[in-house]
């Protein structure tokens, strides 16, 4: 095999670019959060969470500094977390405020806490420095939680670094072959995407005029065998999440009946540890809002074509991590600049949060 020439570019993330802790990300979905404490590995830290007697939940370290117990396996006293193994009682800020088999308490035994913020039905957690946990850096994602809106929303535990992920949910190229037509025509493959960066948020625009719309859209719109016009936007606003947003355009609709219908899909992405990511979900429409039918329709249907992601990311993180990186390398072509978008963003952060530059000589750079 014939050595790939290797040419200067700007830096750009893979699946071993250190994890970027000083950003908002999604812990949980706030249903899952009760009075009994569960466990979450987050950034590669275990992370106890549960809500206090008035409804506010809480985080802190899963670990009891004595002997390494998880205080996810305790009880809750009041506000309180007690370990289960020899009674050491932690506060809601992680003050160790007792040891039963001794009268007093020292500093050193308490535990680290993380910020926690509710927006709708998410709850987010800062893993970084505490001092720079400012809820406005939370990405907008108002869209989810807006009453005139219905969403769908899911899971997946996915055993591949966050990186591939990100340049996955942009890379629309994929649909036709990976999920079928039903999700991308070829013609949608096709249409070239207008790719820009704006104060780190990479921004993605492609348009398919003149088509018959995918029939999960149509049918949520209610305009089956119309002809429309696809819109398909889509941010990466943080490490944390990115979102798509469709618009169809009914080019045929009945007299009085609305022409445009706005449909979201959000992936949150935050990382287990350098090698597994929490992928949360949620499909998002501005039709047929309140239709339990059209949810019980659609969540399925959402999770296998997302499962079908899934499934490729991990096949591709399993051969990365078996091939010696001096053998071969991921070349790219024009239709993944939104992907290299990002990843060279993420390089950004990444030179940022953990000093100097996150230099590489690749031959990666789309031809």
């Amino acid at each position: 095999m014939l050595d790939q020439p290797r040419v200067q570019r700007p830096a750009m993330a893979d699946r071993s670019t250190p994890l970027l802790f000083n950003h908002w990300y999604i812990a949980a979905y706030t249903r899952e959060v009760t009075r009994a404490p569960m466990d979450r590995w987050l950034m590669g830290e275990s992370v106890v969470l549960y809500r206090k007697n008035d409804g506010v939940a809480v985080a802190l370290q899963n670990r009891c500094p004595h002997r390494s117990f998880p205080l996810s396996k305790g009880k809750l006293e009041g506000d309180n977390i007690v370990c289960g193994y020899h009674g050491f009682k932690f506060n809601t800020a992680g003050k160790c405020v007792q040891v039963p088999s001794q009268a007093t308490t020292k500093s050193s035994l308490d535990i680290a806490s993380f910020p926690l913020v509710e927006r709708g039905p998410l709850l987010w957690i800062w893993m970084g420095d505490a001092k720079l946990a400012d809820p406005a850096k939370i990405p907008d994602h108002s869209w989810l939680h807006d009453p005139g809106h219905s969403a769908v929303l899911g899971y997946f535990h996915v055993k591949s670094n966050y990186v591939p992920l990100h340049e996955n949910v942009l890379d629309l190229t994929h649909f036709h072959f990976l999920h079928g037509a039903d999700v991308g025509a070829l013609s949608f493959v096709e249409a070239p995407p207008e790719t820009s960066v704006e104060n780190g948020v990479v921004k993605v625009l492609r348009v398919d005029r003149d088509t018959i719309p995918p029939p999960h859209y149509a049918r949520m719109a209610g305009i089956a065998g119309h002809r429309a016009d696809r819109i398909s936007e889509a941010e990466v606003p943080s490490p944390a999440l990115s979102w798509a947003r469709a618009t169809i355009v009914d080019r045929e609709p009945m007299p009085g009946a609305r022409k445009d219908y706005h449909f979201w899909i959000m992936h949150g992405l935050t990382p287990v540890n350098q090698n597994e990511t929490h992928y949360f979900w949620a499909n998002v429409r501005d039709c047929s809002v309140g239709d339990k039918v059209i949810d019980e329709w659609l969540m399925p249907r959402s999770a296998k074509v997302l499962s079908e992601d899934v499934e490729a990311v991990q096949w591709c993180q399993e051969i990365w991590a078996q091939t010696a990186p001096e053998r071969y390398g991921e070349l790219n072509v024009a239709s993944d600049a939104p992907g290299v978008q990002v990843r060279r963003v993420l390089a950004q952060h990444a030179a940022k949060e953990h000093g100097g530059a996150v230099a590489e000589m690749d031959h990666h750079a789309p031809q």
